[in-house]
């Protein structure tokens, strides 16, 4: 039985020094299912933890995991979004066209937003995005993506620093922090591994390795909920919009309409070959969500 079985067995007796924290796992773990401001960041590019301080990047041998505390998840509630033009980049350096860190608008600090909110966005739909060749896929051309903040396991006093957890990521983010959750911990109380898994793509895989011990607990928590690591969120430190300046596009009931477009039909999500004879009611039951069933090719859109 591996450490993170171990651990986060619902069934296990929680440590005594951790029972007082159960309350907040089920707020702060469950945040974690489903620009960094001045925050240091660690990429993922070439599937290779790299830490990157004022531009001095220091990367971990190639298949090294990351053993870390997860401090603090942004935004707590939804996805941050960033749209490029053009193909699809893969960890990208450049700054996007377009980005959400709250998911619910463009930020401040976007030049042409794309469109007045995220919900209304034709970038924010499956089937609207496209691979490295420009090739039409399932997925979105506006991507999503969870904020880590996180410092090394081995120094829960050093520097935190920004992991940013791509769509491909999400499901298993998600997965973990259910049985985080489920065990009764948050996560700043927890030593957390990330690995790479086996894909195309960089994939981040999540394990518990063990509980931090009281003192370091007390810590942890204490840092997560103070003023430095608070303002390292961009969800919720986000530029004041100025009058005249970065205005969002008008509503899109607002906008005139010169010839009314025909009805557009409410689309038939149907389960694939591939979902077998598990019910649509199965999955959700699990916490499946149609944005994830699609990506993973259990359900697709019926024309």
């Amino acid at each position: 039985m591996s450490n993170d079985i171990a651990l986060l067995n619902e069934d296990a007796a929680l440590p005594a020094h951790l029972q007082k924290y159960q309350a907040k796992a089920a707020a702060e773990a469950a945040q974690l299912v489903t620009g960094f401001n001045s925050a240091p960041k660690v990429s993922i590019r070439g599937k290779q933890f790299r830490f990157d301080r004022d531009g001095n990047e220091v990367a971990l041998p190639m298949g090294t995991p990351l053993d870390c505390v997860i401090i603090a998840i942004d935004p707590p509630e939804g996805m941050a979004k960033s749209f490029y033009h053009g193909s699809f980049k893969t960890d990208s350096a450049d700054a996007p066209d377009c980005f959400s860190t709250d998911g619910k608008q463009p930020d401040s600090t976007v030049a042409q937003p794309v469109c007045r909110s995220c919900h209304e966005c034709p970038n924010n739909v499956f089937g609207s995005g496209h691979n490295e060749h420009g090739e039409v896929t399932k997925g979105k051309a506006c991507s999503d993506h969870k904020n880590l903040f996180i410092v090394e396991a081995s120094a829960v006093d050093g520097d935190v620093f920004a992991l940013r957890v791509p769509a491909t990521s999400l499901k298993n983010l998600s997965t973990y922090g259910r049985r985080l959750a489920g065990a009764g911990v948050p996560p700043q109380v927890v030593a957390t591994r990330i690995t790479f898994s086996d894909a195309t793509h960089p994939q981040l895989s999540f394990e518990a390795l063990n509980y931090l011990d009281e003192k370091q607990a007390d810590f942890s928590v204490k840092r997560s909920e103070s003023k430095a690591v608070q303002l390292l969120l961009p969800s919720k430190n986000q530029l004041p919009r100025v009058d005249n300046a970065n205005a969002l596009p008008a509503p899109i009931e607002d906008a005139p309409l010169e010839i009314a477009p025909p009805p557009k039909a409410e689309p038939v999500y149907v389960l694939t070959a591939k979902a077998g004879t598990t019910t649509k009611e199965q999955f959700y039951a699990k916490n499946w969500t149609d944005e994830l069933l699609i990506e993973h090719g259990y359900m697709e859109i019926q024309e």
